[in-house]
Order: C-alpha cells, then structure tokens, then sequence
C-alpha cells in the first residue's frame, strides 16, 4: 500500500513540474509576443489604408507621414483612444478653409460635412485661414466619414508618432 502511495504520489509530482514548465514556457513565449507587439498599432477603421503598422519613434513626421496620437473624444466609439491619421499640413504652412473645403499652401487636402452617416451635427474646424501654429499639424484622412482635424483642429506634433505601414 505504502508504494502504491509513494508511486501516485511521484506521478503527480511529476505531472506537476511538467505543468509548472509548461506554464513557464507559456509565460515567457506570451512576454515576448507582447513585447513584440507593442512596436505595432493595429488600425481597424477605413481611416487609412492598412490595418498593421510598425511604431517608429523618433522618426520625423512629414507632409503625408502616417502618424499615431491619442485622442479623447465624447464623439469616438467607447474603447476608442488612439487614431491614426495621415499629416496633410505642418508648422509654418498655410492652411486655409473656404466653406467646408481645407487646403494646405494653396492645394487642395480635404472636405469636412456638417453630419455624420447617422444624422447628428459636426462641427467643422473653425479656421479663419493662416500659418499653421509652430509645433502643430492638421491630420486627415481620404474616408469621407473619418473624424479628424476637420472637426477638433490641431494636433501637436510632440503628441504623434509616425507609423510605418507592413500590411
């Protein structure tokens, strides 16, 4: 009887540590895959084409970077924190709104709506026209429905990070 004991008991002892290393393993592979991950954003709206990009901090933003920022917004889906926008016009440019209508030095960039697809009222970036403040861009977007700098205005450059698109 006594080594029948001492016999399960050495099974589970041994069921155990097998469990205690794969537990371990499980752990370790789990810390890496989230270090790894937090060098990636992961876009799932329509607001700029890719769903995965690489975070790279430090790089400088530039007319037409892809860039991350954060951003608490009443009118943002609950959970929503982060947008990912492309930068249309820097510090020093000249950004001017006719109507509804923004353009960066001149060109073309962007159209704001007084509505969203559900009825309720935007409102539009009120820009009497002029240099785009030191330290600042406006971010924008293709999708006709993407929330932006249309609407909030500015966004400081201090405050996004450029993203580079790998899928």
């Amino acid at each position: 009887m006594i080594s029948f004991l001492y016999v399960q008991f050495r099974k589970m002892l041994l069921n155990w540590k097998m469990s205690f290393v794969i537990l371990c393993s499980m752990t370790l592979w789990l810390l890496m895959i989230a270090d790894l991950a937090s060098g990636y954003a992961f876009n799932m709206t329509d607001s700029v084409e890719g769903k995965v990009f690489e975070i790279m901090p430090g790089e400088k933003i530039e007319r037409g970077s892809v860039v991350i920022f954060e951003r608490h917004d009443p009118i943002l889906p609950d959970g929503v924190e982060h947008m990912t926008k492309h930068v249309l016009c820097l510090s020093g440019d000249m950004l001017t709104r006719i109507g509804l209508e923004f353009y960066c030095n001149g060109a073309f960039i962007t159209r704001a709506k007084t509505h969203t697809r559900s009825g309720n009222p935007l409102n539009v970036f009120n820009w009497p026209g002029g240099v785009v403040p030191n330290d600042m861009f406006f971010a924008a977007t293709d999708h006709p429905d993407g929330y932006d700098s249309r609407y909030f205005g500015f966004v400081p450059l201090d405050q996004a990070t450029v993203l580079e698109r790998k899928l």
